[in-house]
């Protein structure tokens, strides 16, 4: 399971979730003398995950098309991402993402030893909304892959990253409320084509120097005093053998009873996420 290489003849399925609430104006922690917003964080890794994956399958004529995606932000709305994509297209080929971009970059900014797309495709000047509504995002990207999945039965299962700073507000902070959430999740994750279920990955980026979890076991979640932790924890997914190996080829320590989250996330932890769940198959 979860050994399909993606390829054209089966593609996979990307659903990026990117939080857009107020409080991801705030910086990001991270080393350096140049404090970068979270959602600029978050931009920056979309934006470079897109103009490589258009690097990576391009061909002498067209793009070679081994992944759908979908980039769906959520803060007083939830829809596209992309300027030039509207929710209703998701999912989308490279093809089609391709001449998706809206503003090309002189000079791209380099975090941490890596420089960045030379192409924009998330507008960070767009105004940042007042509330999170997590579920709603992981409602529609339900409705993304259950769109996507008939005819890529043979395909890698789809995985959604989803990024965020805070707890959903869209949901009543009681046992009830984060239930239903979970539920959203689990349901998600019985989503399946021939290769494995669904995977659900979550990024909580913060401002805060917090202590940090990556790819945690429960016994270490259940040490930090933060429900938001254990909530994200919840739902998300346990990491199969097969990326287990390759995040240990990142240099990412990962144990058999990890889970597909990381929890006070800085720009390089940030980073090294976006590379593990991005392309399980073909790095």
């Amino acid at each position: 399971m979860y050994e399909k290489r993606m390829a054209s003849a089966d593609p996979g399925l990307l659903v990026l979730l990117v939080d857009h609430s107020f409080s991801m104006s705030d910086p990001i922690v991270q080393t350096g003398t140049n404090p970068m917003r979270k959602i600029d964080a978050a931009a920056w890794g979309t934006n470079n995950f897109l103009y490589n994956i258009t690097q990576k399958c391009s061909g002498e004529s067209k793009y070679k098309d081994y992944l759908s995606i979908a980039v769906i932000s959520y803060g007083d709305e939830v829809g596209s991402a992309l300027t030039k994509i509207p929710y209703e297209n998701f999912p989308v080929s490279v093809n089609e993402i391709v001449d998706a971009f809206y503003k090309e970059i002189d000079d791209p900014q380099e975090v941490n030893g890596e420089p960045g797309s030379p192409l924009e495709w998330i507008n960070t000047e767009q105004r940042l909304g007042g509330r999170t509504p997590m579920k709603l995002a992981f409602t529609k990207a339900e409705e993304i892959i259950k769109k996507w999945l008939p005819g890529h039965e043979n395909s890698f299962p789809p995985i959604i990253c989803n990024i965020s700073d805070g707890i959903a507000n869209d949901i009543n902070h009681d046992d009830e409320g984060f239930g239903s959430i979970i539920a959203v999740c689990k349901e998600i994750q019985e989503l399946k084509t021939n290769d494995g279920n669904a995977i659900i990955a979550n990024c909580h980026i913060t401002d805060k120097e917090i202590r940090r979890l990556e790819y945690p076991c429960r016994t270490e979640v259940d040490t930090v005093d933060d429900f938001l932790a254990q909530l994200l924890f919840e739902m998300s997914s346990d990491i199969p053998d097969t990326m287990r190996e390759r995040g240990k080829k990142l240099g990412i320590e990962i144990k058999d009873c990890s889970k597909f989250f990381v929890y006070g996330a800085d720009l390089g932890s940030f980073g090294r996420f976006f590379k593990f769940g991005t392309d399980p198959t073909n790095a």
